[in-house]
């Protein structure tokens, strides 16, 4: 699933996720954003999500690991 930039992601059906482990793509310019999704992804029902942080054009690193929410939905479950 693609969030449109400006969208409200509060605003989407994020059920099709129950059950699923889910990893968020996101870029460094929102990283707010990656966990107002993962807290969505985890109250919708997924087994927990990572976020990965796409670094801005230009950078020559790769992507990174922002932040995992599986261990929060396991000792939540």
């Amino acid at each position: 699933m693609v969030v449109p930039p400006g969208e409200t992601p509060a605003r989407f059906d994020w059920r099709l996720v129950v059950g699923l482990p889910v990893l968020l793509a996101v870029n460094e310019n929102d990283i707010g954003l990656a966990d107002e999704l993962a807290e969505l992804l985890v109250a919708a029902g997924c087994r927990g999500c990572a976020a990965l942080i796409v670094p801005a054009i230009g950078e020559r690193y790769g992507w990174r690991l922002y932040r995992s929410y599986f261990e929060e939905a396991r000792r939540a479950a």
